[in-house]
């Protein structure tokens, strides 16, 4: 008997916000062979995370280095293929505390990020789709460059967001 249930993976996807300069990753794609711009994402994992807001801060922490806060939200995206993927895109400031991003963690869980770059507005608005490495990461920097955002409570009750 074959067994047709798709897997269904949650996303976070983290536009992190430095005064006014976003940060990037370029990350390697195995499907296109080559290093493109990413904003932070990863998957939240229920052995970990307590809720999306805490896997987004712990994938700022572990791609970047980088202490940061989900200030609004961006949307979702829901992407099938092989599995299902919702993508919830967050704005996330970076705390006062924290200077630049530090260096560049390699090879992080199966991750393999050549470089962590802030961006000015300007830069990013002159970059094309396809200096990306997908489509969703292109479709939260516009929706951020667009002004585009939303409260965080207009994605989740305040109590799953915790109290502190």
């Amino acid at each position: 008997m074959k067994n047709n249930s798709r897997v269904t993976e949650l996303k976070v996807c983290c536009v992190v916000k430095k005064d006014d300069e976003i940060l990037l990753i370029k990350e390697w794609s195995e499907a296109k062979k080559d290093y493109f711009w990413n904003v932070i994402k990863g998957t939240f994992e229920g052995d970990i995370d307590k809720n999306l807001f805490d896997c987004a801060i712990r994938e700022m922490d572990e791609e970047a280095h980088v202490n940061a806060l989900p200030t609004d939200f961006l949307g979702v995206v829901n992407k099938n293929g092989f599995s299902t993927r919702v993508y919830f895109g967050f704005l996330c400031t970076v705390n006062n505390d924290t200077d630049k991003p530090k260096g560049v963690k390699k090879m992080i869980k199966g991750e393999d990020i050549k470089e962590i770059k802030l961006f000015s507005l300007i830069d990013l608005k002159s970059m094309k789709v396809e200096q990306f490495i997908n489509d969703v990461a292109y479709y939260f920097i516009q929706k951020t460059l667009n002004g585009e955002t939303f409260p965080l409570n207009s994605l989740l009750k305040e109590e799953y967001l915790g109290s502190n």
